[in-house]
């Protein structure tokens, strides 16, 4: 019997790695996109500055060369960024099914190695 002790500790010390893992793996990934988050607001910033004109309350567009081109180039930054935001957030999905996973996996252990140790009490 102690051989099935030594297992359910082991089985629990495992499933508990594992959900430490995918918990670490989740908490970088939320790091990225808050990192992706900031940089987008920060372009729809430099975006919207570029409406309006110093010294005035209406919106005019300016269609100055050099800021049309700077436009393009923010607008295909917030693009790559929106797409990455969009994997990341995919990939957080992914960990949180995982990490759901792993915390039923960790109780259904927990409760197996519980109920065998009242068993060898009994």
């Amino acid at each position: 019997m102690k051989g099935g002790r030594y297992n359910t500790h082991n089985m629990l010390r495992v499933v508990e790695a594992q959900y430490n893992s995918i918990q670490s793996e989740l908490k970088k990934i939320s790091q990225i996109e808050q990192r992706v988050r900031i940089e987008i607001l920060r372009i729809d910033s430099q975006l919207g500055d570029l409406l309006y004109l110093p010294g005035t309350t209406s919106i005019e567009y300016k269609f100055i060369g050099a800021e049309v081109l700077w436009r393009s180039r923010l607008s295909k930054q917030k693009r790559a960024l929106t797409l990455e935001l969009a994997k990341v957030l995919a990939k957080k999905t992914d960990l949180i099914l995982k990490l759901n996973h792993a915390h039923v996996k960790f109780d259904a252990v927990k409760l197996l190695a519980e109920r065998l140790a009242e068993t060898r009490r009994v």
